[in-house]
């Protein structure tokens, strides 16, 4: 995201959250499939991917909640681009690198932060 406040552009780097849990989902994923279907063990594997999975949307969540609240608290007016988000997903890059990005999750936030 990138914000302009009239006399210089600020860019907000995207702080990649899938990237950094990554190998510890692939961990507990691997343990998951180890299992065998119905046991009790599998259950509880199965609620640690699901809590990695929980702490991956609270991070994301956290994370712009505070931008969201910086921005508001720092600026008067706040303008926001519609962009076509859909469409800029299709392309031939892949959709790992897109993984972690706002996805109009910031305009949204800083309604709420007002």
């Amino acid at each position: 995201m990138t914000v302009f406040d009239g006399e210089s552009t600020n860019k907000v780097a995207n702080p990649r959250h899938f990237n950094r849990i990554k190998r510890n989902l692939r961990r507990k994923q691997q343990q998951l499939s180890r299992k065998q279907k119905g046991s009790n063990k599998r259950a509880k594997a199965r609620k640690k991917v699901a809590s990695v999975y929980e702490y991956l949307t609270k991070d994301r969540a956290d994370f712009y909640h505070k931008l969201s609240r910086k921005l508001v608290d720092d600026n008067q007016v706040l303008v926001f681009e519609n962009l076509n988000i859909k469409g800029l997903k299709r392309t031939s890059r892949s959709n790992s690198r897109r993984r972690g990005s706002a996805n109009g999750e910031s305009p949204a936030t800083a309604a709420i932060a007002v």
